[in-house]
């Protein structure tokens, strides 16, 4: 498992959690009067093969689990935004529903922030175009992908929207939701690509038995309290 942060705090364990192992990624200062890097979301297709990404649009990669990190130069965004969640998506293409989700691709990843932002490469990092995510205004915060073509991107929205691609990362369709403040932190789903739960702000979880089609409200706050 892994961890990221400020101060280009990076963290690995290799046991289930029961020791960590602290590092940073190596890569020079960003600009003139910040002194490290803010990562956000890392993603990893394998052991030693995945991605982190964080602040001004960085994103760099690992091929060694870690042990270092190259700066993906070829990012393709009108402006530096901050990135939040990256992932690897599944190789192979499913017949009729999705299919048992498989290995993660090296080549095809995807990752989404602030200001509407969703980049996707097809070419293990060297390029990274920003997909039309067809939204204004929206802070994504997640990204989850089963296969090599269904997946998921949420965030902050006022209109309590989740996106939602068939293709991909290449386009995006949006589904709603009708409860909560409007942020969602993390959406995950099952391979077989119709049960998924969104978990977000207020202690709001959510849940779909259809693919998305209809999101409601799972019920039950897990006996937690509200928290400044």
């Amino acid at each position: 498992g892994w961890l990221v942060g400020d101060s280009d705090f990076i963290a690995k364990t290799i046991d289930g959690g029961g020791t960590w192992a602290t590092g940073r990624s190596g890569l020079p200062t960003p600009s003139e009067g910040l002194n490290r890097y803010a990562w956000h979301g890392i993603g990893m297709c394998s052991l030693r093969h995945g991605w982190i990404v964080g602040t001004f649009s960085t994103i760099a990669l690992t091929l060694d689990g870690g042990a270092t990190w190259q700066l993906q130069t070829g990012v393709n965004t009108e402006m530096e935004r901050r990135l939040n969640a990256v992932q690897c998506v599944s190789a192979g293409v499913p017949t009729g529903l999705p299919a048992d989700p498989g290995p993660r691709t090296r080549d095809i990843a995807v990752a989404v922030g602030d200001g509407d932002v969703i980049l996707r490469t097809h070419n293990g990092g060297v390029t990274w175009t920003e997909q039309d995510s067809n939204t204004e205004g929206m802070n994504f915060l997640t990204v989850y992908f089963i296969n090599s073509t269904w997946g998921w991107a949420a965030g902050t929205d006022p209109l309590r929207r989740i996106l939602h691609t068939k293709t991909g990362g290449t386009s995006w369709n949006f589904q709603s939701y009708q409860t909560g403040a409007g942020s969602l932190h993390r959406v995950v789903f099952a391979a077989d690509g119709l049960m998924g739960w969104a978990v977000g702000k207020e202690r709001l979880i959510l849940k779909t038995s259809n693919g998305g089609v209809a999101w409601k409200a799972a019920g039950g706050n897990c006996g937690l309290e509200d928290r400044a």
